[in-house]
């Protein structure tokens, strides 16, 4: 499979199996963008005959993939399109990077961050701090015109404890949305 072929509102099926109640579940998706570590997607729920995000809600985490183990997976079978609307498209923010910032622990206390102007695609993101014990924060709305990464990462600091944060990589990275603006927090692992 040639992951640059995959596009907005490809279909895709796979099949996962579940030993808590012996069954083999069938799962329609479609892609909603192809980042540059996972395959983000929506998923249809047949008893509802409806698309999980669409229509587009305030508070959400996409599903992923990662595209490390996309071809590994022999029970994915691609076979369909169903283009999602303007209007959603605009709402799920699938323009918004999925990777904001990456750097380590050690660049940060040399102060080695550059100011790259960084483009969000959006006037506003959410910041999803970690707290003591893994677990999520309340979210912080942080204003993104003239957005560098310099300006992001003090943003981020004055929320973020690194102490909290168990690997030396700071990747910020797309979560969803949150209060209707693209979502992101420091990956943990």
């Amino acid at each position: 499979m040639d992951i640059k072929s995959i596009k907005t509102g490809d279909i895709f099926h796979y099949t996962s199996y579940t030993a808590h109640d012996d069954k083999t579940h069938h799962h329609k998706c479609r892609v909603l963008f192809v980042g540059s570590e996972s395959l983000f997607y929506d998923t249809w729920w047949e008893g509802i005959n409806k698309w999980t995000f669409v229509p587009v809600r305030k508070r959400l985490a996409y599903y992923r993939f990662p595209l490390t183990i996309l071809h590994k997976l022999s029970n994915l079978a691609f076979n369909g399109f169903e283009p999602i609307d303007e209007k959603s498209t605009d709402k799920l923010f699938l323009n918004s990077p999925e990777v904001l910032l990456s750097t380590t622990k050690e660049m940060i206390s040399k102060n080695e961050i550059d100011d790259t102007s960084i483009e969000v695609h959006s006037d506003t993101i959410a910041f999803i701090p970690t707290g003591p014990k893994g677990g999520t924060l309340k979210p912080i709305l942080l204003d993104c015109k003239r957005l560098t990464k310099d300006k992001l990462l003090n943003k981020v600091l004055e929320h973020q404890n690194l102490d909290f944060i168990q690997t030396n990589n700071i990747v910020l990275h797309r979560v969803g949305l949150d209060g209707g603006v693209p979502s992101y927090c420091i990956k943990t692992a």
